[in-house]
């Protein structure tokens, strides 16, 4: 959280068609980066898109850049690939379908006042065991997100489980193709309502995420102490996946990360 390109340190994200984008202090610069950002920039960086499939990106910088921390005139762009520009960082990120770049400012007012994440007490109550009831087979569903388009996940079932007495259900889906581990994106009652106005004795009012192995016998364990915020509860310039209606839980999950304020 405290590194160059911490969650809290995201301040844009440009979205780049197929083409070339100029980037510089000069009128017509693609990426939105004031003065300040660029100060101790006096060169111009070019981002070209190739078109596809799958699409491509690359960059020129003249005089070279720090490319992943090593000086470069140019070459391909991978994602998660890092330039420094002037006083920012720029990332590659979107590929291979929208291809962008994610800017981090490592003077943002946000990171620069992190005091650490704040969790609930662990409690064993909220260690549960749950049991995957399947669909006939996986399907595609798209979930709203935070930000721009919605976010297609691999849907494999229902996860259900019995919480404080309470019989509950999430639709459950696949973290990674091929992997036995099941995403989850719940909201419970202790998810504030008003993220601008973060009540510190409260969740992150757009829902939690959490993580559960699924056994070969479609088992599996719930530690909701493992619960953890989305990157939109650090910055508006991520894209995360909301919780549909039906994994809103009508019981309170007092465990695992708390809200950590408003951006």
């Amino acid at each position: 959280m405290r590194g160059p390109t911490s969650p809290l340190a995201r301040v844009d994200y440009v979205h780049l068609p197929v083409g070339e984008h100029r980037i510089s202090l000069q009128p017509g610069a693609v990426a939105r980066l004031s003065a300040e950002r660029l100060a101790g920039y006096g060169g111009e960086l070019r981002v070209r898109v190739a078109a596809g499939p799958p699409l491509a990106m690359s960059f020129t910088a003249a005089p070279a850049l720090p490319l992943n921390g090593q000086p470069a005139t140019g070459g391909a762009l991978s994602k998660g690939d890092t330039l420094a520009v002037g006083r920012v960082v720029l990332m590659a990120t979107g590929l291979p379908d929208d291809p962008s770049l994610a800017v981090y400012d490592p003077e943002a007012p946000a990171r620069r006042s992190y005091a650490g994440l704040r969790y609930f007490p662990d409690d064993d109550r909220y260690v549960v065991p749950a049991k995957l009831v399947r669909e006939a087979a996986p399907r595609r569903v798209r979930l709203e997100a935070s930000r721009g388009e919605p976010q297609e996940l691999e849907a494999l079932g229902e996860l259900r489980f019995t919480l404080q007495g309470t019989a509950c259900a999430l639709q459950a889906y696949r973290e990674a193709p091929g992997s036995d581990l099941l995403f989850l994106i719940f909201k419970d009652l202790t998810s504030q309502t008003a993220p601008s106005q973060p009540d510190h004795g409260q969740s992150y009012g757009a829902g939690r995420f959490l993580l559960a192995r699924l056994l070969p016998d479609d088992s599996a364990v719930l530690d909701f102490n493992q619960a953890w915020n989305p990157l939109c509860a650090y910055s508006p310039y991520f894209h995360c996946p909301l919780p549909p209606r039906k994994n809103h839980l009508q019981v309170a999950i007092p465990v695992g990360e708390k809200a950590y304020g408003g951006h």
